[in-house]
């Protein structure tokens, strides 16, 4: 998914580098907006890549297993933590640690606003519908627009939302095309809402789980393939997410990310 800063680059670089004594039910997404309205005046917040951590308190945490595999012959798999280490108004800092020796790897600043999304950006588009989860909805459809001038090209980003009520977020899809004046770069990412009830065990918890399939198509070739699910009582929200790279119909990566614990302070 991408983003103001794109989100699916983001990943796609990932995939290259790198209790409870009675099973309960977890509520299964974040906000559900009553009303699309609802849903674009509140985009700014919950489409920023803080929005999964905002809930949360400094030291809250999440620990992953990562299996990746390569084309190339390289397989691996490594335990990932992820740690909320600061916040402020504008932003989070996560950092990132080597699960087995607790080396710290990186820290990430994620902001919690996106003031391109703000409602009075948007372009209203025609009505249309959107499947989620094997039912029609009708959705208000919005564009937002960027340009940016980055060394010798222009870059211009367009998000289109399928907003409905009801729904985590208020998101039941996303495109988002990015074109060049650099005929070398450009991409089309689609992002939809397929399932709102997929169960997950972590420890002793089964949570119930929203998920978004996404296809991110590139000009050279490469294709992107990711499914991530999420649940609100997990520090930024993801519980399980898979990707598969293709290069002209051959597959040269895939990764599966699962989490094997958390641990939350509010």
């Amino acid at each position: 998914m991408k983003l103001m800063v794109r989100t699916a680059a983001l990943f796609a670089a990932a995939i290259l580098m790198v209790a409870i004594f009675a099973t309960i039910r977890a509520t299964a997404g974040s906000t559900y907006p009553s009303s699309s309205q609802q849903a674009l005046k509140e985009l700014r917040r919950s489409a920023s890549l803080g929005a999964h951590w905002s809930d949360f308190g400094i030291g809250s945490s999440v620990r992953a297993r990562i299996h990746t595999v390569k084309a190339s012959g390289g397989e691996s798999t490594e335990v990932q933590i992820k740690e909320l280490t600061a916040r402020s108004n504008e932003e989070v800092t996560i950092s990132l640690f080597d699960g087995e020796h607790r080396e710290d790897l990186l820290d990430q600043h994620y902001p919690l606003d996106i003031p391109g999304f703000a409602e009075s950006n948007a372009t209203r588009l025609a009505d249309d519908s959107a499947m989620v989860a094997g039912k029609l909805r009708r959705a208000e459809v919005y564009k937002f627009t960027r340009t940016d001038k980055i060394l010798y090209e222009t870059r211009t980003i367009e998000w289109t939302f399928w907003l409905v009520p009801g729904v985590p977020e208020g998101e039941a899809r996303r495109v988002t095309q990015e074109t060049s004046t650099d005929p070398n770069n450009g991409d089309t990412d689609d992002v939809k809402l397929t399932d709102l009830d997929v169960p997950f065990v972590v420890g002793r918890k089964t949570l119930h789980c929203y998920c978004r399939d996404s296809e991110d198509k590139y000009i050279d070739g490469r294709v992107e393939h990711g499914r991530i699910c999420y649940n609100s009582s997990v520090p930024g929200g993801v519980v399980k997410k898979d990707a598969r790279i293709t290069e002209n119909g051959k597959e040269t990566s895939r990764q599966d990310y699962v989490v094997v614990d958390y641990h939350v302070e509010r």
